[in-house]
């Protein structure tokens, strides 16, 4: 029998090495598994990020790890403390962001140094895609650049239609557009839009607002109605071009009130929102460029850090030029009383 102790004390040397290598390996805070949808296989390769609530300060930039040939993954590497929302993502699939309960708050995870969360799996469906072209009114086609979006129709509570973009891409040289990672169901392509929606000047200028069906709104515009895995290849788009210009504010006030240290702008037309940016010049003014022309209202409101001081409002019509508006913030309304 002693011919075996060598034997023995080998794989008891082994076992032990084992055991202390598991227990050494790093401990993992987030795992879980990517899988098709339609097959469960595993996806080797999709990324899985983690993205912090923007409303968090000292989180830290985003992190982010792939799978592996089963599909499997990790984050081995210490998260910092705060609230994420983990996002899977793979070429050929729709992205999709994990959510413990189907609520808004289930969309974010909260992690610390103790937290260790199992099984955060994705099932990914495949993409279904839009590809086209966007042509100027000559037939030709436009340049590089141009904005375009998938666009979907949702009832709100009040019966009204609200348009949301799910998907967007831009055009190539030869103003062709592929439109990505989009899930079942039916779209409403519209260049530069909705509600100028990503829209920015070309070389010869601004391109009109135009629905798949060359139509300047999405009542009359052709759907486009996709299944899972599908490809719609004969989108075309024809646009013009529009004039857009600059409008120029210069708010004032509230008077008798402390100074506010900066002023946040709302624009909004008639029947839509009107999605914008500006910027704030040294001279104090703010300016919001390629407004194309229309009736607008514009609300101001002013803040001492996050004090509220007042607000202010103007209607007004863009034309033919730049539009230059001076806004008086009115003092925000005070109220005096006993709370019981």
């Amino acid at each position: 029998m002693s011919f075996c102790l060598p034997r023995k004390a080998i794989l008891f040397s082994l076992v032990a090495l084992c055991l202390v290598a598991e227990a050494r390996a790093p401990d993992s805070q987030i795992a879980g598994k990517v899988v098709r949808a339609d097959n469960g296989q595993p996806i080797e390769g999709a990324k899985i990020e983690l993205e912090p609530n923007s409303f968090e300060a000292g989180v830290g930039p985003l992190q982010s790890t792939k799978t592996n040939a089963n599909g499997e993954y990790q984050f081995l590497e210490a998260v910092n403390d705060g609230n994420y929302a983990i996002r899977a993502s793979a070429t050929g699939f729709v992205t999709q962001t994990y959510n413990r309960d189907g609520t808004p708050e289930g969309a974010l995870q909260r992690v610390d140094a103790s937290t260790r969360l199992r099984g955060i799996d994705f099932q990914l469906t495949r993409e279904a895609v839009i590809l086209g072209v966007v042509t100027g009114t000559d037939g030709n086609p436009v340049g590089p650049g141009i904005s375009v979006a998938a666009v979907r129709k949702e009832k709100q509570e009040n019966g009204s239609d609200r348009l949301r973009t799910a998907s967007s891409a831009e055009t190539d040289s030869s103003g062709r557009f592929v439109i990505t990672r989009l899930t079942s169901g039916t779209y409403f392509v519209c260049a530069n839009g909705p509600n100028t929606f990503s829209a920015s000047p070309d070389a010869p200028g601004w391109y009109r607002e135009t629905w798949y069906g060359n139509t300047g709104t999405v009542e009359g515009a052709i759907p486009v109605t996709l299944q899972e895995g599908e490809e719609r290849k004969d989108v075309r788009v024809t646009v013009e071009q529009e004039m857009r210009y600059s409008v120029i504010v210069w708010p004032s006030g509230p008077e008798n009130s402390q100074k506010p240290d900066r002023y946040d702008l709302y624009f909004e037309g008639h029947s839509h929102s009107y999605s914008f940016s500006y910027s704030k010049e040294v001279d104090g003014s703010y300016v919001i460029p390629g407004v194309p022309p229309g009736h607008y209202r514009l609300e101001i409101m002013a803040y001492s850090g996050a004090k509220h001081l007042g607000r202010g409002d103007l209607s007004f019509d863009v034309t033919d030029s730049d539009l230059t508006l001076h806004v008086s913030v009115a003092r925000a309304a005070e109220v005096q009383g006993v709370a019981k």
